[in-house]
């Protein structure tokens, strides 16, 4: 009996180590890539000359939104960093950080542009929690001459309709409604799009398994609106939001990502400062 005990123990231990140990590796039980899937990944691959590869701000970090968050964002390999921010009672912008979005340790989206104000060729995503006045951000955008470095994103397709104007002087990447059109009708698609395009937005965000073939086509032949990707985490999903050729995906393995497209020699277009 005490050796059926120890033998099942045993067993026990390496069945969680193995799940552990796959967990890990393929985040959160995620599809592992063959290599028959990457090659069939790799044949659809053909990026845009200004493709972006964003870094989430908690990829190395378990608090978002800290200096050292921001601070191993940039030393990622990744050539824009994503942050939420959010605007205080005086609609000076944040850095939010957790679900009260600004506390007394909360840092000012200016101590960011400043002490990375020598990197040119760094661009911003920031992720919009609230919507306020935004003249405070843009003349800090003016100040430190990121205008046309800085991407907003955090706007769902009503948020659009009721704030896109006052953010005009931005960028503005769209949240995808998937429930506002049929995504498996190219027409819906194509009218989706425009409710998007003629509602301020510039590019659209989605995950990649929100993006239908019909979707895929009708961006295609939509090139004012093209694709963002978020929530890319794993190989496989990585090698999956690349071969849908987006303008730029946001991730919480940049190093990783930033390694695929070195050794598979997609990194052969040229990194443009401007959304």
């Amino acid at each position: 009996m005490l050796l059926k005990r120890i033998l099942i123990g045993i067993l026990s231990a390496v069945i969680a180590a193995g799940g552990i140990f796959y967990g890990v590796t393929y985040r959160f039980f995620d599809k592992p890539l063959t290599q028959k899937a990457q090659e069939a990944f790799e044949e659809q691959i053909s990026l845009p000359d200004n493709f972006i590869l964003a870094a989430s701000s908690d990829c190395y970090n378990d608090v978002k939104n800290t200096m050292q968050a921001v601070h191993d964002s940039v030393n990622s390999g990744a050539y824009a960093i994503e942050l939420d921010i959010s605007f205080a009672q005086d609609s000076t912008p944040y850095l939010a950080e957790g679900s009260d979005y600004i506390t007394e340790v909360s840092v000012p989206l200016e101590k960011v542009f400043e002490k990375y104000a020598g990197e040119p060729s760094l661009r911003y995503v920031l992720h919009v929690m609230n919507f306020r006045t935004q003249e405070k951000l843009l003349a800090l955008a003016q100040q430190y001459d990121l205008l046309s470095r800085i991407l907003l994103t955090g706007f769902s397709r009503e948020d659009l309709e009721l704030h896109a104007a006052d953010y005009g002087a931005f960028p503005i990447a769209a949240d995808l409604d998937e429930n506002f059109k049929d995504l498996h009708d190219v027409k819906q698609c194509r009218e989706l799009l425009s409710v998007y395009r003629n509602n301020g937005a510039g590019m659209l965000l989605t995950t990649a398994d929100t993006v239908t073939a019909e979707l895929q086509q009708a961006i295609l032949g939509f090139s004012v609106l093209p694709l963002a990707i978020r929530g890319v985490e794993s190989k496989y999903d990585m090698y999956y939001a690349l071969s849908l050729n987006p303008r730029m995906i946001i991730t919480d393995r940049p190093d990783t990502l930033y390694s695929i497209l070195f050794d598979g020699d997609h990194m052969n277009f040229e990194h443009y400062d401007t959304f």
